[in-house]
């Protein structure tokens, strides 16, 4: 990481408010130069720009946060996802350096000059071949391999009674969902990145992991609260909801009282739900870092509630994990 990167509250709040009229210009440039240089493979234009709509919020979170850990921990996943699904190298030069143009063109060059610094970071990262690949699913555990693979392969049946062998009472239940659910889940993430399985395998697998998880509710997780209540709900556009589901279940099966909200709640429907049942915790799951900045954004508008500026929140997901 290049520890000069640095990024003023000035230049990150001037990114943040010409963010939607230099997403627009991106899209309008890189579409013309995706007829004419063929950047995106045999994918549908709405993957280029839904990849633009996730920059555009990630630069932002990053911007807000000044972490460029997160930077080197993203570019990876980023580059070999779209490289895995048929975006060419050349794509990234294009798009950075569009970028950067339109990033000179609207934003003041006193202002942008940091924020220029960091797009340089990656365009030359990138261009040099020094980003560094994340590891293979085959470093996972043989069981979560196996699991993954009835997931994907829509095995309902066998996967509930494979998961089943595992659990034998409450304490090997959280077990089984940290030492098997979690890393097999990670495994149809990895493949996905990959371009291994599609779209529709990854959502086959999370609905039958929710099933699963489901059929052990009654049995294991569900007993009388005795504890204070506690809101837990996957944070604005997350709707990777498992690890905020798992927390829920271990909070009730030690008896919390629980309100679980499930994937991408909204502002304002959160605040009213807390307002409302006044829950002593609230706790919040963000698995894609470009969806850090949309948190912070609910945590102020959470802190700027009447009556919940000393409302304790707890944060955790797979964008926190670096």
């Amino acid at each position: 990481m290049n520890k000069n990167l640095n990024v003023g509250s000035a230049g990150a709040a001037a990114f943040k408010s010409k963010s939607d009229l230099m997403l627009d210009e991106v899209n309008h440039i890189m579409k013309e130069k995706n007829l004419k240089f063929s950047l995106i493979g045999n994918n549908p234009i709405s993957v280029m720009l839904d990849n633009h709509r996730n920059h555009i919020n990630f630069m932002t979170s990053l911007f807000t946060t000044n972490d460029y850990s997160m930077l080197d921990k993203t570019m990876p996943w980023i580059l070999n996802t779209y490289l895995s699904k048929g975006f060419t190298k050349s794509y990234f030069s294009h798009v950075l350096n569009t970028w950067m143009e339109v990033i000179s063109k609207n934003i003041s060059s006193t202002l942008s000059e940091e924020i220029l610094a960091v797009y340089k970071y990656m365009l030359e990262a990138i261009e040099n071949d020094r980003i560094v690949m994340g590891k293979d699913s085959s470093s996972y555990n043989s069981n979560a391999q196996k699991l993954a693979r009835l997931l994907i392969n829509g095995k309902h049946i066998e996967a509930m009674e494979y998961v089943r062998t595992f659990v034998k009472d409450r304490d090997s239940l959280m077990q089984t969902y940290m030492g098997l659910i979690q890393p097999a889940m990670y495994i149809v993430g990895d493949l996905w990145e990959k371009n291994e399985i599609t779209v529709s395998h990854e959502h086959l697998a999370t609905s039958l992991v929710m099933r699963i998880m489901s059929s052990f509710y009654e049995e294991y997780v569900l007993v009388k609260p005795s504890k204070y209540k506690i809101i837990i709900a996957a944070s604005v556009n997350e709707y990777h909801e498992i690890g905020a589901r798992i927390v829920a279940d271990f909070l009730e099966m030690n008896g919390y009282d629980i309100r679980y909200l499930g994937a991408n709640v909204p502002i304002d429907d959160l605040i009213k739900i807390i307002a409302e049942e006044k829950p002593y915790v609230l706790g919040i799951s963000v698995s894609m870092s470009y969806n850090i900045g949309l948190f912070i954004e609910v945590l102020k508008s959470i802190r700027n509630y009447p009556g919940l500026k000393d409302l304790k929140i707890i944060a955790g997901g797979h964008a926190f994990s670096y």
